[in-house]
């Protein structure tokens, strides 16, 4: 079976300005825990993952980070700048924290394949792009789960010794 058959076509992305503020709010509003950067063309540039936001930076907790500034015991001049910061970081364009160096696949790839990658990196989506590496769609371990019930005996017809299709996975270094 190929990821086209399950994956989601129509995806919510972002741009590489979209700021950390937004970001949030869209993940949250729609419970999706990645979001694919596309240029206006619609050619990937990048994903951003929840990973991403809550440690973008091995020395910085974005959330902990916030939550500190806010309850520094400071007034005036010192509270506009804690403001500053915190506006700073709410800003943060999501070309400052998505990820370049990603797995991708292409509309044929097996699903075998992608039930692979998810395990092997960890991950809960992959973008699913043409030759030209535009999005055409993303696929999520939810997209897989959802094999197990209906068409779990279409899975199963095929056999240990069959070839998996590995031909359309790939990373990407943006």
């Amino acid at each position: 079976m190929q990821i086209q058959e399950i994956m989601t076509p129509k995806v919510l992305t972002i741009e590489l300005t979209t700021p950390l503020a937004e970001i949030v709010v869209l993940m949250r509003k729609n419970n999706f825990s990645s979001l694919p950067v596309v240029d206006h063309e619609h050619h990937l540039m990048g994903i951003v993952r929840q990973e991403n936001l809550i440690s973008h930076d091995t020395d910085l907790h974005l959330p902990s980070y916030i939550e500190f500034l806010e309850a520094l015991p400071v007034e005036g001049d010192a509270r506009k700048e804690i403001s500053q910061a915190i506006k700073s970081v709410t800003q943060m364009p999501a070309a400052m924290l998505m990820e370049k160096e990603i797995a991708v696949v292409n509309p044929e790839t097996d699903v075998r394949v992608v039930a692979a990658i998810f395990t092997e990196q960890h991950i809960n989506s992959i973008p699913v792009v043409d030759e030209k590496n535009c999005l055409k769609g993303l696929v999520c371990r939810g997209d897989l789960l959802s094999l197990i019930g209906g068409h779990r005996q279409s899975l199963a017809k095929k056999s240990k010794n069959d070839k998996i299709n590995t031909i359309g996975y790939k990373i990407l270094k943006l």
